[in-house]
């Protein structure tokens, strides 16, 4: 055909358009049929479709309304990198926007158009208007002629759902894949799909409203948990470990005891059974109270888990007076009850976790109080049936309750059910009886509870999710717990994949037990991928790896001591009386608090900034050990930051080595120690003021050495310091540093280490400029101010200085005076005065001393008759006065002055006036 020009294009069977047809080498070129594209003013159309089609904006209305359908074309207007990326230049379809989005026609059921050469990593923006806060079913459009894809669909930036997309046989052979029970909150909201897997056309989505959201309750909603307006929820929280359940190593009787059961028999062996149960009911009492939920909601917590052992709430089974029937305990409810009321009123979520279930539900005997050969939870339906009672009995009684944040099924189950060599089960490949205890138990708690959270562990504590997935209820939480392994995001790649795969949220049931350095990262890279999480646990018994430290008591330790053979058994009443100490102990008034933990957990992501760990006052005293509070890096740097990462064990859970203390005071009784070079710490301090400074550190060396400097605003002020052998690591003495001076005011410096091998306990500022005067007064007489300080210590000579205004600003009227008194003659009567004076050494004036005020007075007028006269006088002054007169004082008092010439004489003024026997009253002004 002359004048035409042939392309060779290709198609799928059906005559459409290679969805592939640009980025596809898979498609057979020649193979495909041709499409005639003839006569130059065809091209030329063809060409102009290809570089210029404006989005029909009229039709579109922005944000996008919700509940309704969302075009995938219709995605945000900001351009690339906002509201797309896509990765290829221009539109293959050629229609309906000119972006390099690649839209094309659809032949779907209602036509239109549809997004397609969807690439693996491309995204779409939309801008929702939800309507109403409410359920949702998301119904994504899809075609595909490839092979199945993935698309990760987010909302605010958060993780929202998986969606797998199917082949469907072609490009325009289209099905629909639905994710319900969605909750999204009303107003405006941003939507973006992520294309994990290309290889997908998307013609649409249709948001439709499932059902209203009543309650306040926390709920799944695909990958996030939200409350009852629909908002995401990052549970930060914290484990009540050691309450309800004692593990031994957390009451330091680790190689003693192996489960609580065992502790409770040692306890009542050495001091009666009695005694024993009269210490676990004050233990009950005292470990928790509402002074604890008030400093976790003070300190930014938002959730508690509470480790729940079931023998507070019913009978074992073989202590059951009818087999097969429960006995309820009230106390165990009563506890949970207070302490839902607290948590109701410092609006914290409580989140109950059956940490040790009847029989026990793994190998690992302190955690669950396993105690063979008695029959585990798994060798025992009666156990299992006592579990699934129990839920179903506390599911009853919290159903209604809002700040019930969910149920944790079963902690940390770890058994072999298909009798491997690993008996935690962390081997196993189906876990068939897991899933149908946890199913079990789900049902349990719908008959009576159709709202809260259902949260599961997999086994191998938590860590084994192998055969318990797909999920068995809409509002299933998957919990996972991490000790000990790197803290990165890549540690948490395979839990992300799981609810990836599945559509559940994650959070992270338990971790902790580690470092502060390990905490940041862990919260950090958890909260960055949408998981909240909850810490264990909130006390320990003299350790410092969590927010609060139980002190050890003198009686409990000799208990301890008694029972690892390393002393003699103390007396049955030296031992309960031990015992009571503990519980008290334990009380959160009693315990020590650690900002630096509270620090790491709730400010992971720093932002540079570091916070002080007290208020250090400068001049004065700076303990090396209240560094600054902040990230590795940024508050303090330590060559070793593990095995052990505080090799002092002491104060501070950072990796900076702080050890006991016994220099003399002032002391906090702690140092810091096994100091490398490169280290370093921080400290903020107050604004100090210019001038110069002289820093004692006070260090102790076993031998000559070691060396440091001072930073201030990144300059070595001081030069290295040497420091001296003492004798020993607890000998300790005092090294001076060379003067500085800022010129500007100081908040911070840091302490560097040149050279390790010596402690630090302190670092004391002195200004070298004397300090103030104290004690300034001021009293006045005619035209003069008299004033009167006690010396400062170093003061060369003083300087005077005054205002008429109060607080300043002073003038200096006085410089060198050497006396501690001052008399100032260069006032006017009826005048007040501010007056402060600063000591002066060869390092320059001093700080202020306080103010003090004066009022300078007229002198007394006094008037004598002399005949038919009056003599009017008053004592000289320095300031001029004139005399004025009135022949009355009612109002308006009109003052004249005297015009008769004043004479000065013998210090006196004196002045004639003849009254003409009329009364008169005279009055001196200030000129």
């Amino acid at each position: 055909m002359s004048g035409c020009w042939w392309v060779a294009w290709p198609l799928d069977p059906d005559g459409q358009l290679s969805h592939k047809r640009l980025r596809e080498p898979r498609v057979n070129f020649w193979g495909a049929r041709r499409l005639q594209l003839c006569c130059l003013h065809m091209l030329a159309w063809c060409y102009a479709s290809l570089i210029a089609f404006p989005e029909a904006s009229a039709q579109v209305t922005r944000p996008l309304p919700v509940p309704g359908r969302i075009e995938a074309e219709d995605y945000d207007t900001q351009g690339p990198m906002v509201s797309y990326f896509d990765d290829t230049a221009g539109n293959n379809g050629g229609v309906y926007r000119s972006d390099a989005v690649d839209i094309e026609a659809s032949s779907d059921t209602g036509g239109g158009y549809n997004v397609g050469w969807i690439d693996s990593g491309e995204w779409l923006n939309y801008t929702l208007n939800v309507q109403t806060t409410a359920v949702y079913q998301l119904a994504f459009r899809v075609a595909s002629a490839n092979g199945p894809g993935n698309i990760q669909v987010a909302l605010d930036g958060r993780p929202l759902c998986t969606v797998a997309t199917p082949l469907t046989g072609g490009w325009q052979t289209w099905q629909t894949v639905t994710i319900s029970n969605l909750v999204i909150g009303g107003g405006q909201r941003q939507l973006r799909l992520d294309f994990r897997i290309g290889g997908q056309n998307l013609n649409y989505i249709q948001v439709t409203q499932q059902r209203d959201l009543t309650g306040g309750f926390l709920r799944a909603s695909g990958k996030q948990i939200v409350d009852g307006q629909g908002q995401n929820v990052l549970l930060r929280g914290m484990g009540l470990g050691n309450w309800m359940l004692q593990e031994p190593y957390m009451m330091d009787a680790s190689g003693i005891v192996d489960n609580q059961q065992k502790l409770k028999i040692k306890i009542a062996e050495l001091v009666g059974t009695n005694n024993m149960a009269v210490f676990y009911d004050s233990w009950l009492t005292n470990y928790v109270r509402e002074a604890d939920v008030a400093a976790l909601a003070a300190g930014g917590f938002n959730s508690i888990r509470l480790p729940l052992h079931y023998n507070l709430f019913t009978l074992p089974i073989e202590q059951e007076p009818v087999p097969g029937q429960n006995t309820w305990l009230p106390n165990g409810f009563k506890l949970v009850d207070d302490l839902l009321r607290w948590c109701e009123s410092n609006h914290l979520y409580l989140i109950l976790d059956l940490h040790a279930g009847p029989g026990g539900q793994g190998y690992d005997k302190p955690i669950s109080d396993y105690n063979p050969p008695a029959p585990s939870l798994w060798e025992s339906a009666a156990n299992r049936d006592k579990l699934i009672a129990l839920w179903r009995e506390l599911a009853g009684r919290y159903a209604n309750n809002p700040w019930i944040g969910g149920y944790d099924l079963i902690n940390e189950p770890n058994w072999t059910f298909e009798n491997n060599a690993n008996l935690n089960g962390c081997s196993d490949q189906t876990n068939a009886p897991l899933r149908q205890l946890l199913m079990d138990l789900t049902a349990a708690i719908r008959q009576v509870d159709p709202n809260h959270i259902i949260i599961i562990e997999g086994n191998c504590w938590g860590g084994n999710y192998n055969g318990i997935l797909p999920p068995w209820d809409p509002n299933l939480v998957v919990s996972f717990h991490k000790y000990w392994d790197a803290p990165t995001a890549a540690s948490l790649l395979d839990r992300v994949a799981l609810r990836d795969q599945w559509n559940v949220p994650l959070w992270l049931g338990e971790s902790g037990e580690n470092s502060n350095e390990w905490f940041r990262d862990v919260v950090h890279f958890a909260e960055q991928a949408n998981i909240g999480w909850a810490w264990w646990p909130w006390k320990k018994i003299g350790a410092i790896s969590g927010p609060v430290t139980i002190q050890k008591p003198a009686g409990y330790q000799a208990i301890l001591n008694y029972w690892n053979n390393a002393a003699a058994r103390p007396s049955t009443n030296a031992a309960f009386n031990g015992l009571l100490a503990l519980a008290q102990a334990a009380r959160f008034e009693n315990c020590v608090r650690h900002p630096d933990v509270f620090d790491a957990l709730l400010r992971p992501d720093t932002q540079g900034m570091t916070f002080p760990f007290t208020n250090h006052p400068v001049p004065g005293v700076v303990f090396a050990a209240q560094y600054d509070l902040g990230r590795f890096g940024e508050a303090y740097y330590d060559q070793t930051t593990n095995s052990p990462y505080n090799s002092g064990g002491a104060y501070r859970n950072d990796s900076v080595d702080i050890e006991t203390c016994s220099d003399v005071p002032p002391t906090i009784g702690y140092d810091v120690g096994w100091l490398d070079p490169g280290d370093w710490m921080k400290y903020t301090v107050a604004p100090v003021a210019p001038g110069p400074y002289a820093v004692s550190v006070r260090v102790a060396a076993g031998a000559a050495g070691g060396s440091f400097y001072l930073d201030v605003a990144g300059s070595n002020v001081t030069g290295t310091i040497s420091v001296p052998a003492t004798g020993g690591w607890q000998t300790w003495t005092t090294v001076l540093t060379p003067v500085f001076s800022n010129t500007l005011p100081v908040t911070a410096f840091k302490l560097g280490i040149v050279t390790g091998g010596f402690n630090v306990n302190w670092l004391r500022f002195d200004s070298m400029v004397p300090t103030a005067p104290s004690g300034p007064t001021a009293t006045a007489t005619n035209a003069r101010a008299s004033l009167n300080w006690i010396a400062a210590s170093g003061a060369a000579s003083y300087n005077i200085l005054r205002s008429t205004t109060n607080g300043g600003p002073y003038t200096t009227i006085a410089t060198g005076v050497a006396p501690t008194s001052y008399t100032d003659s260069a006032v006017i009567n009826g005048a007040t005065y501010y007056y402060v004076i600063t000591a002066v050494n060869s390092y320059g004036a001093g700080a202020y001393s306080d103010q003090t005020s004066v009022a300078i007075p007229f002198p007394k007028l006094s008037a004598t008759n002399f005949f038919a006269n009056v003599v009017l006088s008053w004592p000289a002054s320095a300031s001029p006065l004139v005399l004025n007169s009135t022949t009355n004082l009612g109002p308006p008092i009109v003052w004249s002055p005297v015009t008769n010439a004043a004479i000065q004489q013998g210090g006196i003024w004196s002045v004639l006036f003849s009254t003409d026997g009329d009364v008169r009253f005279f009055r001196l002004f200030a000129e």
